[in-house]
């Protein structure tokens, strides 16, 4: 049966033009794993929508949005490049980078701190305690995280999706265990932290034992530490635009809208999620690949792609009010918004083509694209949302989107 299935995937290449073999190899286990996600993160998003008040579940939400941006110093970057040096068949050692970035993380600690010493000044001690908590997993809880990149280079991606699938899967349920016991929000936040940074600091531990000691050229680990600042410079500007508007939905409606805001966006995220298996495979074919069979192989696969896309977008648009009704029944006055945010899924291919150009090293390209797109999108949220709030919001999500991808277009046909 292998044998066959094997034949089977060779034969359907010369339709899809693609390594079916890779791509089923890697992506049952990576698909499996986002699948079993999903079904954890709906839920847990389900128990917190209906066991919590609204803004208790908004402060949460405003919480981690927060801690998104202060996470920045952590160089998030180095993952993507540690991921591209080893698909690559470099030698890396992963002390070093994950020593600069714990260092860096600091920095996100400070911040943190400023930030819960401006709460408690205003007298908001949730708030305030909130942020004292997240001062003290901010260097830890994402350079933990290096391990997902060392799997995804190594193409380990069996041990990547069990991994994770336990992790997302542990913490959802202790979370729901301490929703049904307190309401409390600081609580719950050092909950999610405490848990977050404690699994992936056992995953990677596993990972390291497994791992052959290797001893990088300084030369080589000072190229992948560069590379990293670069893409985390990159991608700033981006996480500020990413999360800016569930920061000003809090801060200009409260709680109750971005617990709204935030619910109405989950299907889109979870099935970019979902579809993110695609990407995760491509950037290590990529990095071995030439910019000339990029350009003359991918827009095809990107047009096959729109088979599945398209039917995905059009069933979430006809029964999104049913969804609604029966897993966030507090919440249908969001069904609209969560319907037109869903319409993202449409300008998904610019992940596929914004890691092509990642793995060409094509750094001038990605800072063009990112700027722009971060820009104008910061740009309309601050200007849409106060005055139509959540769906002044879904407006500048979308214009902006559309931009990037046309932006990503141009750029990868320039490559």
């Amino acid at each position: 049966m292998k044998e066959r299935l094997h034949r089977a995937l060779r034969w359907s290449e010369k339709y899809t033009k693609t390594d079916m073999v890779y791509l089923t190899k890697g992506g049952f286990w990576l698909t499996l794993a986002k699948g079993l996600s999903i079904i954890t993160s709906l839920i847990s998003s389900v128990a917190f929508a209906n066991l919590l008040p609204a803004e208790t579940y908004g402060v949460f939400r405003y919480v981690l949005s927060v801690i998104m941006l202060l996470a920045i110093p952590t160089l998030d970057g180095i993952d993507s490049a540690l991921t591209r040096s080893l698909a690559k068949g470099e030698n890396v050692s992963h002390n070093a980078l994950l020593y600069t970035k714990m260092k860096w993380g600091v920095l996100g600690s400070v911040a943190s701190l400023l930030i819960a010493s401006y709460y408690l000044w205003q007298g908001n001690v949730v708030l305030g305690l909130s942020f004292l908590v997240t001062a003290a997993f901010i260097p830890l809880m994402d350079p933990f995280h290096l391990y997902a990149a060392i799997h995804n280079g190594e193409k380990n991606f069996n041990v990547l999706a069990k991994e994770e699938v336990v992790t997302r899967a542990s913490v959802a349920l202790i979370l729901i265990g301490i929703v049904f016991v307190s309401k409390n929000p600081i609580f719950i936040i050092f909950s999610f932290l405490f848990c977050t940074t404690l699994f992936r600091f056992w995953f990677l531990v596993v990972c390291i034992k497994k791992r052959k000691i290797v001893v990088s050229s300084k030369k080589n680990l000072n190229s992948i530490i560069s590379y990293g600042k670069h893409l985390t410079v990159i991608s700033m500007l981006g996480k500020l635009a990413t999360q800016i508007d569930k920061i000003l939905l809090f801060q200009t409606f409260g709680g109750a809208v971005l617990a709204g805001f935030y619910l109405a966006l989950m299907p889109f995220k979870q099935a970019q999620n979902f579809f993110n298996t695609v990407s995760m495979l491509a950037l290590p074919k990529f990095s071995n690949t030439s910019p000339e069979t990029l350009k003359k192989t991918l827009p095809l696969k990107i047009l096959k792609l729109y088979i599945i896309l398209i039917p995905a977008v059009l069933l979430y648009i006809i029964f999104a009010n049913q969804f609604f009704s029966l897993v966030f029944p507090l919440y249908t006055e969001y069904v609209l918004a969560s319907q037109l945010l869903m319409l993202q899924l449409l300008f998904f291919p610019r992940i596929i083509l914004h890691n092509a150009i990642l793995s060409q090293n094509q750094k001038n390209k990605l800072y063009t694209t990112s700027t722009i797109h971060a820009v104008l999108r910061i740009g309309l949220i601050v200007v849409l949302i106060p005055f139509f709030g959540i769906y002044g919001a879904v407006g500048a999500i979308l214009i902006a989107t559309l931009v990037n991808t046309v932006l990503l277009v141009i750029s990868f046909l320039r490559i």
